[in-house]
């Protein structure tokens, strides 16, 4: 999957997250006029506040893990960046040691520099995700019954799973290790 297209589900993640949220709080406020099909079959009426407040409670919660993945992330991915960026700083030294030969310290050097954006470019996307609190800065809502965001939600896999995803497009094949540090 492309770069582009892990960020787009990502945004769409943080969209249903943000929609799921509005929409139980605006169907709690005209909980009487409500359509039955906003609900679980075989919700009784007496049960659909506490339904209502339910997934209020659980879109918050989920939309706070969100946000909090994603700051480790982008602490994650800045501290990858300077890993790097110390790493292309002792190429210097290791051509003066002659341990590395100028052409090739060059080309490591190009390529780190590229890695590093990438990495920043990446905790950038994370850090804005996480401060993203209006459903149109998200990039608009996504309308389903309040009885399926949830499983939308759970269509897209682990978050985990989508940010490993996005660090192996942005630096195949590379992560430093913490005795590059």
């Amino acid at each position: 999957m492309s770069t582009d297209a892990l960020e787009e589900r990502l945004r769409l993640r943080l969209r249903l997250l943000l929609s799921w949220r509005t929409r139980a709080a605006d169907i709690l406020n005209r909980l009487p006029d409500a359509s039955p099909e906003e609900f679980p079959p075989n919700l009784d009426t007496s049960s659909q506040e506490s339904y209502i407040l339910a997934q209020q409670e659980q879109a918050q919660a989920a939309l706070d893990n969100f946000r909090h993945i994603l700051r480790e992330r982008a602490t994650r991915f800045a501290d990858l960046a300077r890993v790097l960026a110390r790493r292309r700083e002792r190429l210097s030294q290791k051509i003066a040691e002659e341990n590395l030969d100028p052409a090739q310290a060059n080309q490591e050097a190009r390529r780190m520099l590229q890695r590093i954006e990438a990495y920043h470019s990446c905790a950038k996307l994370c850090d804005t995700l996480a401060e993203v609190d209006s459903i149109e800065d998200a990039g608009g809502p996504v309308k389903l019954r309040l009885c399926r965001y949830e499983a939308e939600l759970k269509r897209f896999g682990s978050l985990n799973t989508l940010l490993d995803a996005l660090e192996q497009r942005a630096c195949p094949n590379e992560t430093p290790t913490s005795e590059d540090n």
